[in-house]
């Protein structure tokens, strides 16, 4: 199977090459093929004592990495619009954004309620002694109160917009005064859930940037701030291991502690999702969940914000995310003789779950087609609306090694008003 995997990504390697010219977009999708070529490929060896894949389970997982990559060639972008353009096409865009009382008035509110949300977790956390996922359950325990509506329709949204604004504004702008909000809300919100993800994501916008072009980056200059920078995610992120596994304070012991399991979870973390995944399909999810969901599953925001809505007349539905996504937190699964985990089952579970193995393919070849001209946009808008969606799908992309990003609450929608937005634009724009 090692030869077949191989053989598979260095031919889309080439296909890449060739058919994606504009070198943002051609970093992109190269970006997330090396994700899937170095996880696909380690996972063949079985690291840490996991359980060995089946072969259908990788052709299936294959078959779901071409959905992508082909669809994000299917959207052509002419060289007469991306030529000679870089990230500097949306700086007059991002540093007036920056500046605006719009953007200054939603960190201070999102400081604010995320400080609340985040002093629950804390006394939850440490006072009343509960896990992490008890703690979460309590800090927005109010479903009417205002925290529980900013915590799960609006503060991530933010959380992603302010981090790619951050990182542009940090390589190109240098506006330090206005970072400091923006950095204030990322770290705050980053700290809640004691999750690790959040910080990962300040480093992968930093890339994204990068990626744009147009910035002659001197890497001597830059060695002892990128060291700094990377060894205190590092530390951050090794504490919040540990904090994970109930080693609550901040010490040397319990630091070297997180640390030697935060080594261990990057190579397990990269290949236990394909474990899930094959359990799923040799278990035969599907049947046991009614047989096709027909996009409910991948997108089942739709459902939850009905959900919503009629709870306003009383009325309550049952959710796909009930039936799906709540069993696939509940449900440990053994992948080695000693490690039991749940939940991350790639994005493929969630498009198997809704038209087999057809569903693999076109969903994630719809996706990408959609970010790719969501690219095209952001050559002829260059907005900072458009690059805030263009880094959100970024992550969406990348995530797919783990799990399917848009089945968030919040993700549709966010994505839906972006794009309507983007539209609105567009068309006013032609229409002068």
């Amino acid at each position: 199977m090692l030869f077949f995997i191989i053989a598979f990504f260095l031919f889309f390697y080439v296909y890449i090459k060739r058919m994606i010219r504009d070198g943002f977009s051609r970093k992109i999708i190269l970006s997330f093929w090396a994700i899937w070529f170095i996880s696909l490929t380690m996972s063949t060896f079985n690291p840490y004592g996991l359980y060995a894949v089946s072969d259908e389970t990788y052709f299936i997982l294959m078959l779901n990495v071409s959905g992508f990559i082909l669809g994000f060639s299917a959207v052509k972008i002419g060289r007469e619009v991306y030529q000679g353009k870089n990230a500097y096409v949306c700086y007059e865009s991002v540093s007036n954004f920056l500046v605006s009382k719009k953007y200054l008035f939603m960190l201070l509110i999102g400081i604010v309620l995320a400080g609340m949300i985040l002093n629950k977790y804390i006394y939850a956390a440490t006072y009343l002694m509960l896990n992490i996922d008890s703690s979460i359950e309590f800090m927005v325990e109010d479903k009417s109160g205002l925290d529980y509506f900013f915590y799960t329709f609006f503060a991530a949204p933010l959380f992603y917009s302010s981090n790619i604004i951050l990182a542009y504004s940090l390589i190109y702008n240098r506006k330090v005064f206005c970072d400091f909000f923006s950095y204030l809300y990322i770290l705050v919100f980053a700290s809640i859930g004691g999750g690790r993800v959040g910080f990962l994501i300040v480093v992968i916008a930093f890339v994204f940037v990068l990626f744009m072009g147009g910035v002659r980056v001197d890497f001597k200059k830059l060695l002892l701030p990128f060291i700094i920078l990377f060894s205190l995610i590092y530390v951050v992120m090794s504490y919040l291991t540990a904090f994970r596994r109930g080693l609550l304070e901040f010490t040397l012991d319990n630091i070297l502690d997180g640390a030697s399991k935060l080594n261990e979870n990057f190579v397990t973390y990269l290949t236990l999702p394909f474990r899930l995944f094959d359990y799923s399909i040799q278990k035969d999810y599907l049947s046991q969940l009614g047989g096709f969901h027909y996009g409910l599953v991948s997108f089942d925001g739709i459902d939850r914000y009905a959900k919503l809505f009629l709870r306003l007349f009383s009325i309550d539905i049952p959710t796909i995310y009930e039936k799906t996504t709540l069993m696939f937190q509940d449900t440990w699964i053994c992948v080695s003789k000693d490690l039991i985990v749940n939940y991350a089952y790639t994005n493929a579970v969630y498009h198997y779950l809704d038209f087999g193995i057809v569903g693999v393919f076109f969903i994630p070849f719809a996706f990408s087609a959609f970010f790719r001209w969501i690219v095209k946009m952001f050559y002829i808008q260059k907005s900072t609306l458009v690059l805030c969606l263009m880094f959100y799908l970024f992550f969406i992309l990348i995530h797919t090694i783990f799990s399917w990003h848009i089945n968030k609450v919040y993700s549709l929608g966010f994505i839906i008003v972006m794009t309507f937005f983007i539209c609105k634009n567009r068309y006013k724009s032609v229409c002068r």
